[in-house]
């Protein structure tokens, strides 16, 4: 099994990773503007998406994409390195880099992440699966980019972004990588052992998320021991727009400056 990933800039060290996508493969423009200005920016595709092999032999966790991201910043090294996990499973493999591994981890910044799945999240991925498998891949992005989305954003700009080659593209005709990466985000649950994390972190609220809303963002954040806490007004689960964007990017870009700053 292949992880693919790829190194970009120089600096400090940073892990960038998001949620059922990546930002290999020509898109490191998405990565936060303020966290990759002066670092080295390392990325990576999940197991069984992008470039990235897989195994039905391993379990599809987040505990084990965390050992293939552990497994990539001791060969690139670095470390210890930020690790920015942001808008959805990013943020709970982030964690089990954070309590496994806390010799790569310089600060820890989540945005997205859970401590465990409730019924209302569990039972909206098992619905975008279904409907993957069912109707299809452009179906299924129709509905998660109505859930994602800002609601004006969607109005104005959906049929300039939908399409095959728009969001969550690694997906299309790619059931069985849906399927797993759907697995492992209904199955994350790192709630007991989240008061282990030494590292400075920063859990980022976004209160317009239909998705990982607050409701499951600010038990995230009560658990880790010192953890900082930062609510974006009318941010949804997709970070998209100039000032949302703008909002999102110094929000993470000044936190990391003053890790810096301290250690």
């Amino acid at each position: 099994m292949d992880i693919y990933y790829e190194v970009h800039g120089e600096g400090p060290t940073v892990l960038v990773m998001v949620g059922w996508g990546t930002y290999t493969d020509g898109a490191f423009a998405q990565v936060p503007w303020a966290v990759a200005e002066g670092r080295r920016v390392v990325l990576i595709d999940w197991r069984g998406l992008g470039q990235s092999t897989d195994s039905a032999q391993i379990a599809a966790t987040t505990r084990a994409h965390a050992l293939d991201a552990a497994a990539v910043l001791n060969h690139v090294g670095g470390t210890p390195a930020h690790i920015v996990g942001i808008v959805g499973i990013g943020a709970c493999v982030a964690q089990w880099l954070a309590i496994d591994h806390p010799e790569l981890v310089r600060s820890l910044t989540m945005s997205g992440g859970w401590v465990g799945p409730d019924r209302l999240f569990t039972d909206q991925m098992n619905t975008l699966l279904e409907i993957a498998q069912t109707q299809g891949f452009l179906k299924f992005q129709q509905l998660c980019a109505q859930w994602c989305f800002d609601p004006d954003y969607y109005n104005e700009r959906a049929d300039s972004f939908l399409g095959e080659q728009g969001p969550w593209s690694h997906l299309n005709n790619n059931l069985e990588g849906m399927a797993r990466i759907v697995e492992a985000t209904v199955t994350h649950d790192a709630r007991s052992r989240l008061s282990e994390i030494t590292a400075p972190t920063l859990v980022i609220h976004a209160d317009a998320d239909l998705l990982t809303g607050t409701r499951l963002t600010t038990p995230l954040e009560q658990a880790i021991p010192g953890a900082q806490g930062l609510v974006i007004a009318n941010l949804p689960h997709v970070v998209a727009g100039r000032e949302h964007k703008k909002l999102f990017s110094d929000a993470i870009g000044q936190f990391l400056a003053h890790v810096e700053s301290e250690h």
